[in-house]
């Protein structure tokens, strides 16, 4: 399938991990207030914030790709170590689950956007400026929320928008089914403008959407066999197992996440369910592995990304 990478690589945020960040993250952002609001909310609950202040929103953003980024690696090797000394099955399998899932918060927060619970304190804030500005504008409820950075106006002025997420299901589900709708948006973007490897790009986010959703696209296929593995024990996973299980072949591939490989198609993952989920999984780790060794090579300043990424991987490099 098209690698993904490189197009990945030019929606990097600028300036992403090259400083300590301590900004606590978007919420953090939002509570600082350095922003203006462009305007009330509209009819969809979707609000625009402008500001000039890049630098800390930058820092903001690169604090919650960092806590994403580590956890999702940590978690990888962790899931990688428990199948290899215990040789079981079901908990590497869960882990190696979450690592994509932090994997895909990571991959959406290089790129400036996230799906982020603004909880009460965060709407105050947002509703307190409202407020002053505006007369009786509607009010922002706590929630799960898109926020999605727009760098491509003006001077240093950048908009960020806040949009109610309105998939239904789960969070998990939820998450999934807009990281795709993130990244088919990223990928439609690039063919409009022309920009190198663009139907690649979308062909690539064609093939993602297909191993990790429904081919209805109504329902999230990855957090539903995660959901059968943790809660239901379906798939033969948890032990015992028969030494002809395909899952424990199949998770002999977990020490080796890798955005060559071929995801399955609808058919694979009806035929062989877990070796597809361990596939989609793999994939969307190593695009996570991959940004973050990009930005890993950034200037290894006390307390960043970078010296931090290097502490963790050799900390972990005979696991």
């Amino acid at each position: 399938m098209p690698d993904l990478f490189p197009s990945l690589t030019r929606l990097i945020l600028p300036s992403l991990c090259t400083r300590k960040c301590s900004n606590g993250g978007a919420r953090g952002w939002i509570n600082a207030a350095r922003y203006s609001v462009a305007g009330p909310p509209n009819q969809a609950g979707e609000l625009d914030l402008t500001t000039a202040h890049y630098s800390f929103y930058a820092d903001s953003i690169s604090f919650d790709y960092e806590r994403f980024a580590l956890a999702a690696y940590e978690t990888w090797k962790v899931s990688q170590l428990e199948k290899t000394n215990a040789n079981l099955s079901a908990w590497p399998l869960l882990k190696l689950y979450y690592s994509a899932f932090f994997s895909a918060h990571a991959i959406l927060r290089a790129m400036g956007h996230s799906v982020s619970l603004l909880d009460s304190a965060n709407v105050n804030v947002l509703n307190e400026i409202l407020a002053l500005q505006y007369q009786n504008p509607a009010s922002i409820p706590s929630g799960h929320y898109t926020i999605k950075t727009d760098i491509s106006g003006p001077g240093q002025n950048i908009r960020v928008r806040i949009a109610p997420q309105v998939n239904k299901g789960g969070v998990h589900e939820s998450f999934w089914l807009t990281f795709i709708k993130i990244l088919k948006s990223e990928a439609a973007h690039a063919q409009i403008n022309n920009m190198a490897n663009a139907n690649k790009f979308f062909s690539g986010v064609a093939d993602i959407e297909a191993a990790l959703i429904n081919c209805d696209q109504s329902r999230c296929w990855i957090s539903r066999i995660r959901n059968e593995i943790n809660y239901r024990h379906l798939h033969e996973v948890w032990y015992p197992f028969t030494k002809k299980n395909s899952c424990v072949s199949a998770l002999s591939h977990v020490s080796e996440p890798s955005s060559n490989i071929l995801l399955h198609s609808e058919a694979n993952k009806k035929k062989n369910p877990i070796k597809s989920f361990i596939t989609s999984c793999r994939y969307v780790i190593s695009l996570s592995l991959e940004i973050s060794e990009k930005l890993g090579n950034n200037p290894k300043v006390g307390g960043s990304f970078p010296q931090k990424w290097e502490r963790l991987r050799c900390q972990t490099t005979q696991l």
